[in-house]
């Protein structure tokens, strides 16, 4: 079967971090325990110390899916498979290994006999089950849920909930067999992300029924998992800090650092942490300063599937016209933010889906019909994210469609929760946002504009979008099938309920001999250990110009 995303060589995709051998030097954690790996005698680090975008929504590896959030639930849950970063092969890992039917609808894992949980337990299929279970069931709204509904009985078991209807079967304690409602090459992707991981129901449901957002559950210290690390602490922006799981025993997996996360919003302050050493890699860069470092080897930069567009909310007065909303995309010059505001070579970009291999570019949106602007629309709202860029980027749009259109844009500069909250409640009207792909496929940036999907926060509707995604998802024709989706998208484009600007580079800085890292093209983390097959790497003394 033909893939559509084009893999060339994956390690530019994936690249972000790690840090794990030769930190001595730098400075501890003042909370730092004194087991922590006081007896390593191989020069081990302490801690690797990772800056973080944003304060965390959850832990919850179902509720909460910000690429901040994956990073620390990578190092916490363990599911079947995993994504290699630097190869873009899913290969096993909760599983020893797993069966394919010949008709590609049925996966049969087998899973390792010495899994374990923190707490000593056997991980055996019926987590899986379980786990499966709560992410899709309605009460719990998990942002992921529509994407497994390719599940046998995902349908009848969030209308009727009963657990009998989901074909998710544990045969035995070590075999989980799934079964799908059609061929779905990517399924297999899905399960290499935190929310496929099992879960330890007692855990989940220590707190209540285990449904509710608001359970401190995934809060508590210590709480159980099966990836190798446990949580032990979560200090409210501060520090989240992970101990190694003593009992997470896979082949080469040896001693690791202890993890500690540091929510720091600001770009300009976690260059300075990184100078101080404070940190040891950072989650981005200020824009202006990327010359400084171009050509040091502090600086890494990965291109991402990934676009960076804004939301504008369908349901509001003057943002229900088409051709307004299509003057208002016109009037944005893409150019001038990549290359003045952004600066890291990313490419501006009409389109929502990035460039797959074999996927078609839809036309972009006719020249605007001049529409006439009602005094509803003459002055609107755009909310974003806390961050230097952002603001940049934002103050850039106001200017450019004040000049174009008349319309003026009033800015709101909010803490993220507040963000995500009301980007939820849809109480907004332009919203600045970027999707980055869950899986290697077109499908990951359509099938949240479906009229009823939950990532659908403009609000938009469109039957004729909705079954193109509908009969893509039953089309087992791999060219009849992105022929589909390439007119969902262009449907998508041509209505504008949103603007999509540029597709993303990331760039950050780490520490010179931080190696092996990496972060697979579904964010998530392989965390290395101590005694790594490709060798232990020693830190080089790096200056760095300011």
């Amino acid at each position: 079967m033909t893939m559509f995303f084009q893999f060339r060589r994956i390690h530019p995709l994936q690249i972000i971090f790690i840090a794990l051998c030769g930190l001595a030097s730098l400075h501890s954690d003042p909370v730092r325990d004194t087991s922590e790996m006081d007896s390593c005698r191989t020069g081990c680090p302490a801690e690797v110390r990772i800056a973080l975008s944003v304060e965390l929504e959850s832990l919850d590896p179902q509720i909460s899916s910000s690429i901040d959030a994956i990073k620390v639930q990578s190092a916490l849950f363990e599911g079947l498979v995993e994504m290699d970063p630097f190869t873009g092969k899913v290969e096993a890992s909760g599983a020893s290994s797993w069966d394919t039917a010949p008709d590609g609808m049925e996966l049969t894992f087998h899973l390792r006999n010495d899994a374990l949980w923190s707490n000593g337990e056997p991980v055996t299929a019926k987590d899986y089950v379980y786990a499966f279970q709560r992410l899709l069931h309605p009460t719990l709204g998990s942002p992921y849920a529509d994407q497994y509904v390719v599940i046998e009985g995902s349908d009848r078991y969030r209308q009727s909930l009963s657990p009998d209807s989901l074909a998710i079967t544990a045969i035995d304690p070590h075999t989980l067999r799934i079964r799908l409602e059609k061929p779905t090459p990517h399924f297999i992707d899905l399960l290499a992300r935190p929310c496929a991981a099992p879960l330890h129901a007692a855990t989940v449901k220590g707190s209540g029924d285990g449904l509710s957002r608001n359970e401190t559950w995934s809060t508590d210290p210590g709480f159980v998992t099966n990836g190798p690390y446990s949580l032990a602490h979560w200090r409210v922006n501060e520090s989240i800090r992970l101990t190694p799981n003593p009992l997470h025993k896979r082949p080469g997996h040896a001693l690791r650092p202890f993890l500690v996360f540091r929510p720091i919003e600001s770009a300009h302050v976690q260059e300075r942490a990184f100078q101080s050493g404070a940190i040891h890699v950072t989650s981005k860069i200020p824009s202006e300063r990327i010359p400084v470092y171009m050509g040091q080897p502090t600086l890494e930069t990965q291109v991402e599937l990934a676009t960076f567009y804004l939301i504008l909310n369908t349901n509001r007065a003057g943002l229900d016209s088409q051709p307004l909303r299509r003057m208002m995309g016109n009037a944005i010059d893409r150019r001038t933010i990549t290359d003045h505001i952004r600066m890291r070579g990313e490419q501006p970009t009409r389109s929502f889906v990035p460039p797959f291999h074999g996927f078609p570019s839809p036309p972009p949106p006719a020249d605007s019909e001049n529409p006439s602007i009602p005094d509803s629309a003459r002055k609107l709202t755009l909310i974003f994210s806390s961050s230097e860029t952002n603001q940049a980027i934002a103050e850039a749009i106001q200017a450019q469609v004040l000049e174009n259109t008349g319309i003026h844009i009033n800015l709101q500069r909010v803490e993220w929760k507040s963000y995500l909250d009301r980007r939820n409640r849809k109480d907004f009207d332009i919203c600045m946002a970027t999707w980055i792909a869950d899986y290697p496929d077109p499908l990951a940036f359509l099938e949240m504009w479906t009229s009823d999907a939950a990532n659908n926060f403009a609000g938009w509707k469109n039957p004729a979008f909705d079954q193109l995604i509908l009969s893509s998802a039953k089309c087992s024709d791999p060219e009849s099938r992105i022929q589909m989706l390439g007119e969902a998208h262009t449907l998508l484009i041509r209505e504008q309920p949103i603007i999509p600007l540029f597709h993303l580079n990331r760039m950050f800085l780490i520490l010179p001999g931080l190696r092996p890292w990496g972060q697979s093209l579904l964010n998530t983390i392989r965390y290395p250990t101590l005694s790594h097959p490709r060798g232990k790497m020693e830190i080089s003394t790096v200056k760095i110009q300011r």
